[in-house]
């Protein structure tokens, strides 16, 4: 991708990387969904947050940004794009929203 959002400029060497992620209500009340509350963690212990960026250009298909609404028995799968430095590689995945504590996922290595 050649256009860099303004943010990834204070980034020497971006580079865009994706998670896929799906959530399923399987039951109970509708749900609210967005990228916000999906930031990557790192080995240093930083995190990153996406930037709510969708178009063209980035992995298909997208997770909603603003939010999307799952109903009882609703499922949804996308990809959330970041910014990195190229090469910085996250080792866990964060969902921190909500009303339940944050749940981390680790990444596995290459």
């Amino acid at each position: 991708m050649k256009n860099w959002p303004a943010d990834a400029i204070s980034v020497e060497n971006p580079e865009w990387i994706a998670v896929e992620v799906k959530v399923c209500n399987e039951n109970g009340d509708d749900i609210t969904v967005s990228q916000a509350p999906w930031p990557l963690g790192f080995p240093d212990d930083t995190r990153i947050e996406t930037r709510g960026l969708i178009g063209s250009g980035l992995p298909k298909p997208e997770y909603p940004v603003d939010g999307g609404t799952l109903w009882p028995g609703d499922f949804l799968r996308g990809k959330i794009p970041f910014v990195v430095e190229k090469g910085q590689r996250p080792d866990r995945i964060v969902y921190q929203g909500g009303e339940i504590d944050p749940v981390e996922w680790a990444v596995p290595a290459k």
